[in-house]
C-alpha cells in the first residue's frame, strides 16, 4: 500500500528500474537458453567414436 505524502516520481524511478532489470533478466534467460541448445545440437550431430576392444 502506498503511503500519504509518497514521492511519485522516486516510486516511478523505482518502478523503471525494477522492469529494466526483470528485462535484461529475461535477455539474459533467452540467450542462455539458446546458447544451451545450440550446444546440445552440435554434441548430437558429433559421431561417438567407438573403441573396439581387443580379443585375447
Amino acid at each position: 500500500m502506498i503511503e500519504k505524502g509518497t514521492d511519485y516520481i522516486e516510486l516511478a524511478a523505482a518502478l523503471m528500474t525494477v522492469g529494466e532489470g526483470l528485462y535484461k533478466l529475461g535477455k539474459w534467460l533467452e540467450e542462455r537458453k539458446t546458447e544451451k541448445e545450440s550446444k546440445e545440437k552440435s554434441e548430437k550431430k558429433k559421431p561417438r567414436s567407438r573403441k573396439r576392444r581387443k580379443r585375447k
